[in-house]
């Protein structure tokens, strides 16, 4: 059982385009997670580098009422949500262009951890919630360096 569980590390990261020189490397299969925290791991099927993943609750855009947990991804110039992590389909997207405006949110009663992503597509904002203050620093620090990707970019036009 361990050993089906190593392949299927390996075939995980060589879909995520690293396990040919993890393999020769390392004893174990590197994690997702630890792909993701070392900026290396890459959206299947894409050259875009993912940031970050994980569940954040979000506000709804329009209603500014609901509060919904969703699985994000930073990816390339975007932050994306879906319903669930193996959703393939995002829900929505904010991209992440020059001028991204990242805030940290002054926190609710109930919600101390938010912060808000503005941007002329979303002048109001996108509001979420993480679970603690270092996720959010985290989710803060991806957002940002994507921001700063897309305008070194732009830049370069």
């Amino acid at each position: 059982e361990a050993e089906a569980e190593a392949e299927e590390r390996w075939a995980l990261a060589d879909i995520l385009g690293h396990g040919a020189a993890w393999e020769a490397a390392a004893a174990a299969p590197p994690d997702v997670a630890e792909l993701v925290r070392g900026g290396r791991a890459m959206w299947a099927g894409s050259s875009e580098l993912v940031r970050a993943q994980g569940y954040l609750t979000k506000c709804a855009i329009r209603s500014r009422k609901n509060w919904r947990e969703r699985w994000f991804v930073v990816r390339g110039a975007q932050l994306l949500w879906f319903k669930h992590e193996r959703q393939v389909k995002p829900q929505g997207a904010v991209r992440l262009m020059p001028g991204t405006a990242v805030e940290l949110h002054p926190g609710l009663k109930d919600r101390p951890f938010g912060f808000v992503v503005r941007n002329p597509d979303i002048p109001t904002g996108l509001h979420v919630h993480c679970a603690s203050e270092p996720e959010r620093r985290r989710w803060v620090a991806a957002v940002s360096a994507a921001v700063r990707a897309a305008a070194d970019a732009a830049a370069l036009l």
